[in-house]
């Protein structure tokens, strides 16, 4: 770039980019655009929803939102942009998540008498999930991903404990968590694998610099011992806040 800088971020493209790109593309199309900033004002996605059934318009674009609970008998299309965003996020669930967001959109076309197409958009098409979604195979995807998951052990096969580190800087997060790390290395921690520190996949959340661990194991005693041993350790730093989920839902 220009600016000589050597830090590159690569962003996903905005709804409000796509909403710019279809209008411009296609002649005469109406479009709602139903996401976080459209729907704020009271009864705005009531309005929404009566105008697509009103046929005030052509094209429903939104995020997740629009993916289950609408039921438009005329809607034919659906497609879904930058697919690998689900795929690809740092979370043994991400499959699982991705499979259920694919199949509840394609449910949103085709809901009448009129057949539906759904068109998904992606640099992995041969990832294993578009293969069940393709065919709404739910007992399919259900085994393979069983599968995976007893390969690397992952829930329902073992139990994962994670450990947050939040700071306020993210030059005391840097300091302080590889003070944290030496001191893990010196425990003598059983019955669980310890993975990281690492950054969180969510970084930054309310102006505060994340870092997280995980434990993973099969013997829940053990797992409390050692994220107790590790908590004790973190105990007396004044410049980190600690929040442990035991079972969590997601990583990031």
């Amino acid at each position: 770039p220009e600016c000589r800088g050597t830090r590159t971020k690569y962003l996903g493209t905005g709804i409000q980019r796509v909403e710019e790109e279809l209008s411009e593309s296609i002649n005469g199309i109406s479009l709602i655009r139903m996401d976080a900033d459209s729907t704020r004002k009271k009864l705005s996605h009531y309005r929404m929803v009566k105008d697509m059934e009103k046929k005030k318009a052509n094209i429903l674009l939104g995020t997740q939102m629009v993916a289950k609970g609408l039921d438009f008998p005329d809607v034919t299309v659906s497609a879904i942009i930058s697919a690998d965003v689900a795929l690809n996020l740092p979370d043994f669930r991400s499959g699982e998540r991705a499979f259920q967001l694919f199949t509840q959109l394609a449910g949103r076309s085709g809901r009448g008498t009129l057949p539906g197409k759904v068109y998904i958009q992606s640099f992995s098409q041969d990832h294993y999930v578009f293969d069940y979604v393709k065919k709404h195979d739910y007992d399919g995807f259900y085994k393979k991903e069983l599968a995976l998951r007893k390969e690397l052990s992952y829930p329902p096969f073992s139990r994962l404990i994670r450990i947050v580190f939040s700071f306020k800087t993210k030059k005391d997060a840097n300091k302080t968590i590889a003070d944290i790390s030496e001191k893990i290395k010196g425990l003598n921690i059983q019955g669980a694998i310890v993975l990281g520190p690492a950054p969180a996949p969510v970084e930054k959340i309310r102006n505060m610099w994340r870092w997280h661990l995980i434990l993973k194991g099969n013997n829940s005693k053990l797992m409390r011992q050692a994220a107790s041993l590790i908590l004790e350790q973190v105990s007396h730093m004044k410049n980190v806040r600690t929040e442990v989920d035991v079972d969590p839902i997601n990583l990031l």
